[in-house]
């Protein structure tokens, strides 16, 4: 099913992903920082007659002109020292439109018990010192660094390992475990002669920690991130003076109070066909200005108008 996959594992140790892969078809490249890891990755390869090319390499070493259409990044990130250049230097390697795997841990309580305490000190799976939990990483930060370097999140899942039968399964629990998937977003050659909008874009307010929502590429990171915390997308029409008015008034009165949530600002005009596909995915019936709170994929609340209240809503998020 991978035929003509050209596939890059990142961090391959000793080709515990990379052999599946290459069985499965796919063109592998397996990297590691460390030498004897590829030497055993390399040695396991030749008994079972698997062509994989292995490299002692990071992402920054190698030397390639080769272009991936899938990366993978399996329980690496947690342990390098700058998360923000790994992942630029991974990025490089990526095709547009090419798929990146990140699996890691998550830095919670939660986490540090189970994969520190648990997994280290007391079923020994792992040597003493092997994580270093404050080198974990929240998805919602894991989705910051990502996103500056061209690159959408289409899908996130937590990981649960069952230790009565040894199995791992999907959920939707990403306290400890979490797997992402990516894909490079393709940038518009003209994009730089689209209409400028900056003039009724100004009328927010510049301060105001607003994402703007102007792709329908971003509808699907919505509701990825809405299963990690509150996502808020606010629709407004740059003509409508109602719509600036109640605008002005929620930056004004609107407060985090500490809680995380994150916040998209639509442009009603320049992107109607955002607009509508808005309405259809969480199901709320179109209206201007209108703001609307998403949790785990599903719009929780919706107001309009002069309705539109940032105390009504601090209680939802």
């Amino acid at each position: 099913p991978l035929k003509n996959i050209k596939l890059l594992d990142i961090g391959c140790g000793g080709g515990l992903l990379s052999e599946p892969m290459c069985r499965l078809g796919a063109n592998v490249v397996g990297i590691d920082a460390s030498k004897k890891n590829i030497e055993v990755a390399k040695f396991h390869a030749k008994k079972n007659k698997l062509k994989i090319d292995y490299k002692v390499a990071s992402p920054e070493m190698l030397k390639s002109k080769t272009k991936f259409d899938v990366i993978l990044n399996m329980e690496i990130v947690e342990h390098v020292n700058d998360i923000d250049f790994f992942i630029k230097e991974s990025s490089k390697l990526l095709k547009k439109n090419g798929i990146m795997f990140i699996a890691t841990l998550n830095k919670t309580l939660k986490s540090y018990v189970f994969a520190i305490v648990g997994a280290e000190y007391i079923l020994k799976w792992l040597p003493i010192g092997t994580h270093d939990w404050e080198k974990f990483v929240k998805p919602i930060e894991l989705i910051s660094i990502t996103k500056k370097n061209n690159l959408s999140l289409k899908k996130l899942d937590g990981m649960n390992f069952n230790i009565l039968d040894n199995s791992w399964k999907v959920t939707s629990d990403t306290s400890v475990n979490y797997i992402t998937k990516f894909v490079k977003k393709t940038m518009k050659l003209f994009s730089g002669f689209k209409k400028d909008n900056s003039s009724n874009q100004a009328k927010k307010n510049q301060k105001f920690p607003w994402i703007d929502l102007i792709s329908l590429d971003q509808l699907s990171e919505i509701q990825e991130q809405s299963k990690l915390t509150s996502v808020v997308i606010f629709k407004h029409s740059t003509r409508c003076v109602i719509s600036r008015m109640v605008l002005r008034e929620f930056e004004s009165s609107f407060a985090k109070d500490g809680k995380s949530v994150v916040l998209y600002f639509l442009d009603l005009l320049s992107h109607r066909d955002i607009s509508s596909q808005v309405g259809t995915i969480f199901q709320v019936f179109h209206q201007s200005p209108q703001l609307i709170v998403i949790k785990n994929g599903e719009a929780i609340y919706h107001a309009s108008h002069n309705e539109i209240k940032a105390d009504a809503i601090k209680d939802v998020i």
